[in-house]
């Protein structure tokens, strides 16, 4: 119900509050009051974050493996907690060795399915947030970086078929290509990509849902919802609604920037609110973005 915006995260705290009434529950002795007392709120908000967090960490997990653009993650401060861990100096170099991991124990970047993900997290998964409490974050990379930092071959090395790195992609590609037509040659390309891009007569740009063009309110609420129904199609469109989810307001934009800094959607919201703003600079951003709300629900978008 967070994740969907029906509740937020106080009636959510109520819910579990009356449920650990509801069956009796008393802390263990000396427990009241700390963080293993099941009663206590700061638990149970933390353990509702973490919930949250994962969900949107797994979705987009998932968007970013289906894109080849960005095969690479990099660990980066997202929020300051109290006492933060060590993780450059000691997380980080443990987990690599104990995992198998071929990135550096010095630079805290890795493939998206190198096994030292797995191996930082409390959790079970590969994708933030890593352990309770954590402000990292998984930004990622694009591949002239992910060369830069040694997680690929250099630029070149990669495309022979079965190669190191990523160039076993490179030659399924390849493979996949054989025979094809060039209008069959042109969708293999946009879908082997991700979908992030299509074709612009002989050039390839951002598909417009995820791209960068100005278009006033009416226009970008169309352009970001066809085709229709599929809300993971645009990458602006999860943002903005998780924006929304927020409570579309001053207040979320900040609540916005405190939980996605670092990540993927943070810059598409970047991105989006651009285009909002250079469409109308006299207006302000949360004006703008409430009313590419109202159009979007006026087209019936769900």
């Amino acid at each position: 119900m967070i994740l969907s915006g029906e509740q937020g995260e106080a009636q959510a705290t109520r819910i579990l509050r009356d449920a650990v009434k509801g069956v009796g529950y008393q802390p263990g002795p000396g427990w009241a009051g700390t963080s293993r007392d099941l009663n206590n709120v700061c638990r149970q908000l933390e353990t509702l974050r973490t919930g949250v967090g994962l969900a949107n960490g797994w979705a987009a997990d998932v968007r970013r493996r289906q894109s080849r653009t960005m095969p690479a993650y990099e660990l980066v401060r997202g929020n300051i907690p109290q006492e933060p861990r060590l993780w450059a100096q000691k997380l980080w170099p443990e987990a690599v060795a104990a995992s198998g991991s071929t990135a550096s124990p010095d630079r805290m970047a890795a493939l998206i399915d190198d096994p030292v993900w797995l191996a930082l997290s409390d959790f079970g998964v590969p994708y933030a947030p890593l352990k309770w409490s954590s402000g990292m974050a998984q930004s990622p990379i694009a591949r002239s970086k992910a060369r830069e930092y040694g997680l690929l071959p250099p630029k070149g090395a990669d495309v022979g078929i079965g190669g190191e790195g990523r160039g076993e992609d490179w030659g399924r590609l390849r493979e996949e290509a054989e025979g094809l037509t060039e209008a069959g040659l042109r969708e293999a390309i946009v879908s082997w990509l991700g979908g992030v891009v299509e074709w612009c007569g002989e050039r390839l740009v951002y598909a417009e849902p995820n791209g960068t063009t100005v278009y006033g309110l009416d226009e970008l609420a169309w352009v970001l919802t066809h085709p229709p129904g599929e809300l993971s199609g645009s990458r602006q469109l999860c943002a903005l609604w998780e924006w929304r989810a927020l409570g579309a307001s001053e207040a979320a934009t900040a609540a916005f920037v405190r939980k996605w800094t670092g990540q993927r959607v943070y810059e598409d919201f970047d991105r989006l609110s651009v285009r909002l703003r250079a469409s109308d600079p006299g207006e302000g951003l949360t004006d703008l973005l409430c009313g590419l709300v109202e159009r979007i629900e006026r087209l019936g978008f769900e």
